[in-house]
């Protein structure tokens, strides 16, 4: 038996770093990076052994029949 399964994954993120400030100084503001910019739709196949197939598919591209079908 064959199973699969198919999950969003995001890529990509901007490490933010520490920083340092003076006693009495306000902190340094950083804006949240949008974490779902990047994205791709990993599907993945497998069975008792382990993955049979995966692909990676890029962002708006949906798993169809087509491509169950492969």
């Amino acid at each position: 038996m064959v199973t699969g399964d198919k999950k969003w994954v995001t890529y990509d993120n901007i490490v933010r770093k520490r920083s340092w400030s003076k006693s009495g100084e306000a902190a340094q503001t950083v804006a949240k990076p949008e974490l779902t910019a990047k994205k791709v739709l990993l599907g993945i196949w497998w069975d008792w052994k382990g993955i049979i197939y995966y692909e990676l598919l890029p962002h708006g591209r949906t798993l169809n029949s087509d491509l169950y079908c492969r």
